[in-house]
């Protein structure tokens, strides 16, 4: 049975390229290759069977892409043939340098949201901490004319 053009749209933007994939290699029938390139391969063929010749769905198939690629292909395209050769293009220095730029930027992130944690700490937390073991009782009293239990309490200091 024939796949309707709708059938063949969802089929194409079924087809997600994982970060996982991309500048490593992979093989599929027989031969080694980048996986984004095999990926744009793939894409073009199922571009091509819609048929999408002017290119209409680039922008969202593009949507998709990781952004080690995104950051490397530039935006706009005029048809599958431009938006593929792109992606072929992108060569594995591109990649580990776009790698090690998002992992500079997600640790400066962690190190920047733990100066935010321990700012946001009141600054009478350990005063709070320290009072909170200290105790308040009143005297008690033996023997008699001692006084009344009643009588000024003492403080003992936990320290």
């Amino acid at each position: 049975m024939k796949k309707t053009t709708t059938e063949k749209q969802a089929l194409l933007m079924a087809e997600v390229l994982k970060e996982s994939e991309v500048g490593v290699q992979v093989q599929g029938d027989g031969v080694d290759e980048l996986g984004h390139v095999r990926w744009a391969n793939r894409v073009k063929a199922l571009a091509k069977a819609i048929p999408d010749t002017n290119g209409l769905l680039v922008g969202a198939v593009r949507a998709n892409l990781p952004a080690v690629l995104k950051e490397h292909i530039g935006g706009t395209f005029a048809d599958w043939d431009s938006f593929t050769d792109a992606v072929c293009k992108v060569s594995l220095a591109d990649i580990a340098d776009s790698r090690e730029k998002s992992q500079a930027s997600e640790r400066r992130l962690r190190r920047l949201e733990s100066l935010v944690a321990s700012t946001q700490q009141s600054p009478t937390a350990p005063l709070c901490h320290a009072l909170s073991r200290t105790t308040i009782s009143a005297p008690t009293f033996k023997g008699p004319g001692m006084g009344s239990p009643a009588a000024t309490p003492f403080i003992t200091d936990p320290f």
